[in-house]
């Protein structure tokens, strides 16, 4: 495997790969619409090879998270700790896939080779959004989703809102509208990442239940006091929502009926998460609708002002890494610790890979790092026991998790043992060249989150 992944960021001209990819990129459209039956083996060796031993795993993991649902809907069992659980386990061969295919990514393609690698990228995205939605959906069940409000410009942070959905609406002759909108420049204090996942979602779900006609989405906002009255619509043409099923619409595990399942790809879990957000953000999420004739969803948030009038300038650029410092690699997943090596190997960074924890503290006995990237799921000797007698004998290291664990009381308990950072899987290249580039050569900074 560690050589397929280091293969993977050289050159290679158009041959074998190109019928790879197009396999890989046929099985994973087939794995995001949850057709297990049609997902075969992609045969074969060199660079693409991370890409589908990642998808194996993924898949049996994928199907094991369905049918618990099955099994929880019929048995109507305590879901959300289960789900967490899972979600960890999908985590792992979902970083493989999506890293993998940022690699090849950095590769000289033939265009053909680049359109199955943008398939594959396009994919990797709805699993990522799948994955997010079952730990979304435990945090919410578990009352432990927790808010970042800060400063945002609602003119910048719905910048580009409709374009990001152009795509899957031009593939199903969609007209994607947005009515004019006027938003302040004013700040208020919003968690503006959980703000635009909600009225994504709700563009996700629209597109998706719409066969023909149009999506349009409209902003309009007033000033009342000390806070910003925003509401938003999400309208559409498509099959629509019988009125005696409209009060169960936001339900988690529900879909209007069994049709609309064999139809449509997902765990159910959509409108359930958005209506969790919406009351977390202290707002209302309504819905009207009639049958064949199309829903209207109408979100409506106080946002209080925050101080100071202007938009916040840009952040800047993040800047190449030095490549300056060594690296320790620690996890127990062979094609994790293959990837993130190859992913320091094409950014310049030297590296050495440690298998567990008792590895991880007999290289550090035996060689100097600048760095460490910390797995905590570890048999024998977890990321964070590891990390505790690290720094109990060489206290001026700086050790990074590198985890599925993301949950807020995971972040805290790596900030507790010691760590200075947390990048979450899965990531690609391009986030981990970013963290990399702040970390390395060691500058003295507060603890972060990826």
């Amino acid at each position: 495997m560690s050589a397929a992944i280091r293969d993977a960021i050289g050159n290679e001209p158009e041959g074998p790969w190109t019928e790879q990819l197009a396999r890989l990129a046929d099985v994973i459209v087939a794995m995001c619409e949850l057709r297990f039956d049609e997902v075969p083996a992609v045969p074969g060796t060199g660079p693409v090879a991370a890409v589908a031993a990642g998808l194996g795993a993924l898949s049996e993991e994928l199907q094991a998270t369905v049918v618990a649902r099955e099994e929880a809907e019929a048995a109507a069992l305590a879901k959300s700790q289960f789900l967490a659980n899972m979600s960890h386990e999908l985590r792992t061969p979902l970083t493989t896939i999506v890293g993998s295919a940022s690699l090849l990514d950095a590769t000289e393609l033939s265009p053909r080779q680049r359109r199955y690698v943008r398939r594959i990228h396009l994919a990797g995205a709805a699993l990522e959004r799948l994955v997010g939605d079952v730990l979304d959906f435990a945090r919410i069940e578990a009352g432990s989703l927790r808010l970042e409000a800060e400063p945002t410009c609602l003119r910048s942070l719905f910048d580009g809102l409709v374009q990001a959905h152009e795509e899957p609406a031009q593939a199903k002759g969609l007209r994607l509208e947005q009515s004019p909108w006027v938003l302040p420049g004013d700040l208020v204090l919003v968690d503006s990442a959980r703000l635009l996942q909600l009225v994504h979602n709700l563009l996700d779900n629209a597109v998706k239940y719409t066969h023909r006609g149009f999506v349009r989405v409209g902003v309009e906002h007033r000033l009342e006091g000390g806070r910003v009255a925003l509401h938003v619509e999400v309208e559409d043409s498509g099959v629509g929502i019988p009125g005696d099923r409209l009060a169960s619409v936001f339900d988690s595990f529900h879909q209007v009926d069994a049709s609309m399942r064999r139809e449509q790809a997902g765990l159910g879990l959509g409108l359930s998460i958005v209506a969790g957000l919406a009351r977390a953000m202290g707002g209302t999420l309504d819905v009207r609708s009639d049958v064949a004739h199309g829903t209207c969803f109408q979100l409506d948030l106080a946002l209080p002002l925050a101080s100071g009038t202007t938009e916040p300038p840009l952040p800047a650029e993040p800047g190449l890494p030095s490549a300056a410092g060594r690296v320790l690699v620690v996890d127990d997943n062979l094609d994790l610790r293959e990837l993130v090596g190859a992913m320091l190997e094409r950014l310049g960074y030297p590296y050495v890979l440690a298998g567990s924890g008792f590895e991880a503290l007999e290289r550090l006995s035996e060689e100097r790092f600048d760095l460490v990237l910390m797995d905590l799921q570890m048999p024998g000797l977890d990321g964070l026991e590891t990390t505790r007698r690290a720094l109990a004998r060489w206290p001026e290291l700086r050790v990074i998790a590198v985890t599925a664990h993301s949950r807020e009381q995971d972040v805290a308990a790596c900030f507790e043992a010691g760590m200075v950072g947390h990048l979450a899987k899965p990531f690609r290249l391009a986030r981990f060249a970013e963290l990399m580039g702040e970390e390395l050569p060691v500058r003295a900074g507060t603890p972060r989150a990826g």
